[in-house]
């Protein structure tokens, strides 16, 4: 049981107190409110529109407003609770202003701090303020103040009871102003943000680099390569001012949707981190990637497990030079034949990281130069991704013009001399491997513009053994465009056309579906005006090409269509 020496008596507090402390406790205007929901969503917005989303940085700006507010309420509600305590229990004590100064180091609407000294119980003490009610209350020359050790820092001045309180009155009007006065700051701050971030998103750019490779993981086939992603930052005088990102990604072919996304962002020995990156290559396991360092990812997750700093055997042995574009050459690279990544020492010797364990050896490498020399090239791949003819040993199937054709039956010197350029509107034709002499037939009468067979990157040419392929007009058809590669072949033993569609040398690219007959099953005509990056899924037996969705020709690849070889069906989707 309480002893009666502890009980203190409660002063009686009546609706009139209860509110003129609520009243003086409580900010006189909004601008606090206004402050702790304008400055989060401005610096949200900057940093989201700046580095992120301007979505996300308004999403952020807005939690760390209400939170701000959130915490601003309870702050004010503790203070009036506690006000209520001390009156209710304090003791009385004398409080005299002794006098007020101006603080001119802080300043509001040019309207300095002010310094309110006092004495309580002879004590001194001071109040800095801004509030116009303060300075009322705590100017009083003199007056009583309620105390409690419960708070030591909480005065509850009697003045504060003598104040005018108004009535609240509400109107539509005022309503409005106030709604206005709040908004239309935050209105122009997003307005603003949002201009200049649509200009800066208009100008930047993802791409996905052509030096890609396609493996299949869990039953999805992954597309794996090097992003760019380059923000502009400034446009000035028509010119785009920005910067590049780069991080490697894997996607789902099937559907577009990037399974996981790794920053090569680790700086050098040097400390820099600047440069392209590239993809070396793959094992069964890993990919590996090349930026300031060595990446090595793994293909199921896209996790670095390691990279070039990691392998002691390699420490301080490793070159660090700059890769400058991802066609540059470079002191590492993959060799397929050793599934290992082969690497030129800083010491003058030659290194190996196994594709499959991670272990390091050596290696002797007769010719360096030839050996380190990027095998991968990006150019205006067009005619590279051409073959003009096929054959089966039977019949021997091309893609020419009527003009080709009469040479090639009767002056094959003059096809053999004729540029390939004058041959433009071109037909399906026909002819028996074995007799040269007979004569071209029409296969499939359509008009392809410069057209010919889509090779296939995967499968060599093979030539048959016949009268035919000894004639020099027929090396010569062969020898028009890639005589490397075999045509692609889809499921059902056809063929697929590209050619463009018009003249021009950025002209759109189409595609056109040939049974293996020659008949046309489909015709699809891109946006794109170059494909510098192809996959062939033989066993769902769709295409997949990759290009520019703005119909630039350049590596800028942006884009995935996926064509069903059998049907013509077309599905697209963004890579980014």
């Amino acid at each position: 049981m309480t002893s009666p020496a502890f009980i203190r008596s409660r002063r009686s507090l009546d609706s009139e107190k209860q509110r003129a402390i609520e009243y003086f406790y409580r900010p006189s205007s909004g601008v606090w409110l206004f402050l702790a929901t304008f400055l989060p969503i401005t610096f949200g917005l900057s940093i989201g529109a700046a580095f992120f989303d301007i979505w996300w940085g308004l999403g952020c700006g807005v939690l760390i407003a209400v939170i701000w507010a959130a915490l601003k309420t309870a702050s004010i509600r503790k203070k009036i609770r506690q006000a209520v305590y001390v009156y209710a229990y304090g003791e009385e004590r004398e409080l005299v202003c002794t006098g007020i100064s101006s603080n001119y180091g802080l300043k509001v609407n040019g309207r300095p701090q002010q310094v309110i000294s006092l004495l309580v119980d002879g004590a001194p003490t001071e109040i800095r303020t801004f509030d116009a009610k303060c300075i009322q209350v705590y100017s009083i020359p003199r007056q009583t103040a309620f105390i409690d050790s419960e708070y030591k820092n909480v005065i509850v001045p009697s003045g504060l009871f003598l104040l005018s309180i108004p009535e609240k009155r509400r109107s539509v009007g005022k309503t409005v102003r106030r709604t206005l006065v709040f908004l239309l700051p935050l209105g122009f701050v997003f307005g603003l943000t949002y201009f200049i971030s649509s200009e800066m998103n208009a100008n930047s750019h993802t791409s996905v680099q052509p030096d890609a490779v396609v493996y299949r993981q869990g039953g999805k086939l992954i597309l794996a390569s090097v992003m760019t992603h380059f923000q502009a930052s400034q446009i000035k005088n028509g010119t785009v001012y920005g910067s590049d990102s780069y991080y490697a990604a894997g996607f789902d072919l099937s559907s577009g949707k990037r399974i996981w996304k790794t920053r090569l962002n680790i700086k050098d020995p040097r400390g820099q981190s600047f440069g392209g990156g590239r993809l070396l290559g793959q094992s069964d396991k890993y990919l590996f990637f090349l930026r300031n360092v060595l990446y090595v990812v793994e293909k199921a997750t896209g996790k670095v497990v390691m990279t070039g700093n990691d392998f002691p055997g390699l420490k301080g042995r490793l070159l660090d030079d700059a890769l400058a574009d991802y066609e540059s050459d470079a002191s590492f690279v993959y060799s397929d034949s050793l599934q290992a990544v082969v690497i030129k020492g800083a010491d003058g010797l030659f290194y190996t990281i196994d594709g499959v364990t991670l272990k390091t050896g050596t290696i002797v490498i007769s010719n360096p130069d030839e050996y380190f020399k990027n095998p991968f090239r990006y150019g205006n791949n067009y005619e590279d991704q051409l073959t003009a003819m096929y054959d089966d040993g039977r019949h021997c199937l091309a893609v020419l013009d009527p003009q080709d054709t009469l040479l090639l039956a009767h002056d094959g010197n003059h096809f053999r001399d004729r540029d390939r350029k004058e041959s433009v509107r071109r037909s399906l034709y026909s002819a028996p491997s074995t007799n040269n002499d007979a004569g071209w037939t029409t296969l499939n009468s359509g008009i392809f513009l410069y057209g010919g067979f889509l090779t296939d990157a995967g499968k060599r040419s093979s030539v048959p053994d016949d009268s035919l392929s000894k004639y020099e007009a027929y090396e010569a058809l062969r020898a028009r465009y890639n005589p490397v590669n075999a045509p692609l072949r889809t499921r059902a033993g056809g063929f697929v056309l590209l050619s463009k569609a018009t003249i021009e040398t950025d002209a759109l690219l189409e595609l056109t579906g040939l049974s293996a007959e020659g008949h046309t099953i489909w015709h699809y005509s891109t946006n794109y005006s170059s494909i510098p990056l192809m996959y062939h899924d033989e066993e769902a037996n769709v295409l997949y090409i990759a290009g520019n969705s703005l119909g630039e020709n350049g590596d800028h690849l942006n884009q995935m269509t996926a064509i069903d070889l059998a049907t013509g069906a077309v599905r697209q989707y963004s890579l980014k």
